[in-house]
């Protein structure tokens, strides 16, 4: 998946999948089990840690690759046991909410 775009899959691709796994255990477009809409915007790291590191590093510009490097060890090593609770608890809120919407499209929180 690239750029939020759909997985592209070949009628042979499609065969081979239901022969190997049968339908239910293949996770794909046009199978009984759907991938969830721009899935990866369900992890913590997408949909929080990078906007969040990039705030922090970018409050000082960084004058230098090092510097910048610096910073971002720096910031994520800072991140306190709060912070990761509540990015963890907002996954979980999440999931719920694709599973209410039967893995459509769930918007902002």
């Amino acid at each position: 998946m690239h750029d939020g775009a759909p997985a592209h899959i070949h009628r042979s691709v499609k065969q081979v999948l239901r022969k190997t796994f049968t339908d239910e255990r293949v996770i794909s477009r046009d199978f009984p089990t759907s991938w969830p809409p721009h899935s990866p915007d369900l992890t913590p790291c997408v949909f929080w840690l990078w906007g969040f590191i990039k705030d922090q590093v970018y409050r000082k510009q960084p004058g230098t690759l090092s510097h910048l490097k610096d910073s971002i060890i720096r910031h994520v090593r800072g991140i306190n046991e709060d912070l990761l609770r509540s990015a963890v608890e907002h996954t979980v809120l999440r999931m719920e909410r694709v599973v209410e919407n039967h893995g459509t499209h769930i918007g902002i929180m």
